[in-house]
């Protein structure tokens, strides 16, 4: 495990099943941080206005910054994950980048699953256009070179989280 990435970054799309596979995989990785955008928001009240975003990237960048073993959970949908790359390559992080891939359409039917009823998703819906978002997440973000892409819409969660895992090389034979 010497050469254990020291950040890994799991990008996907919106209800891609990011947030289940990096809590699997901490469960093994009990060393690293877990910096998870959307946990960001809920702890510290950010409603996803422009204002927000910018708090929400400085509390990103700090947590990155002190920390030497992360997890970070990102869409790629925003303009910020490109800062967050330059700053784990600043620290010399070994990194590993994964992207849980899923058809848009199953993404916008789990987000309207948990969406139904939850009236702070309903208003994200509104300001952002998850359908929209959702769509060209992917575009956005094919310029950058994955370690591993993960189909999630047949894949299970911990599956994924093992399949990094043994990708990484931590998992013991």
């Amino acid at each position: 495990m010497k050469n254990t990435p020291t950040c890994i970054i799991v990008f996907g799309n919106i209800c891609s099943g990011k947030t289940t596979v990096c809590n699997t995989l901490l469960k093994q990785l009990t060393d690293f941080t877990y910096i998870s955008p959307d946990a960001i928001r809920l702890q510290h009240n950010l409603d996803g206005a422009t204002i927000s975003e910018s708090k929400l990237s400085e509390i990103i960048i700090s947590e990155i910054s002190n920390n030497k073993k992360i997890i970070l959970e990102c869409t790629g949908s925003g303009s910020f994950y490109k800062h967050y790359l330059r700053i784990i390559a600043t620290k010399q992080m070994l990194t590993y980048k994964v992207f849980l891939s899923c058809n848009s359409m199953i993404c916008y039917q789990r987000y309207q699953n948990r969406a139904n009823g939850n009236a702070s998703m309903i208003a994200l819906d509104n300001h952002y256009n998850i359908k929209f978002s959702i769509q060209n997440i992917e575009a956005k973000i094919s310029g950058l070179n994955f370690d591993l892409k993960i189909k999630t819409e047949n894949t299970k969660p911990d599956a994924a989280a093992s399949l990094i895992l043994a990708a990484i090389g931590t998992v013991k034979s």
